[in-house]
């Protein structure tokens, strides 16, 4: 009963670690769309 206790943890834990680095990845493409989308609709006011 008292193994799986450090498994659950360490898994929690590689979860948290994968977390944070999936945020700031969608964050900037996030931003990259928007930047995106701002130049398409620069061309699209050019025509």
């Amino acid at each position: 009963m008292i193994q799986p206790l450090p498994q659950l943890m360490s898994h929690q834990n590689h979860q948290h670690h994968i977390v944070m680095l999936i945020v700031p990845f969608q964050f900037h493409l996030l931003t990259t769309m928007i930047e995106y989308v701002e130049l398409i609709h620069q061309i699209q006011a050019w025509i």
